[in-house]
């Protein structure tokens, strides 16, 4: 009767470590699929961001061309500016020059 007793309980034990191993297994089933999902998200979430990187580089880079063309124009406006200032300058010398002269309209008053 011992005998019967112990089979028993080894049987139970065997049959306890069985289920445990099932469930074990299970679990690590369900973790593995979770893991592959956070891989696949983790995955696309890289791929945006290097995304967002290319477009902002992209960005960076237009707003870099950009700005150069706007230095450039400012420094054509800044040539156009000083070269009027000239241009009068030189007008007025000569109308100076002109109007001093006997016979100029100067002269005429």
């Amino acid at each position: 009767l011992q005998a019967v007793g112990e089979v028993a309980a080894l049987t139970q034990g065997h049959a306890d470590k069985k289920d445990a191993a099932h469930f074990l297994s299970r679990r690590m089933d369900v973790v593995s699929t979770q893991e592959a999902v956070r891989n696949r998200e983790l995955a696309s979430m890289r791929s945006e961001t290097e995304a967002l990187l290319r477009q902002v580089a992209t960005r960076a880079a237009q707003f870099e061309q950009y700005e150069q063309g706007l230095l450039k124009d400012l420094h054509a406006a800044e040539y156009e500016r000083q070269l009027h200032v000239q241009t009068v300058h030189e007008y007025l010398t000569e109308m100076s020059f002109v109007m001093g002269m006997p016979g100029g309209e100067h002269g005429r008053h």
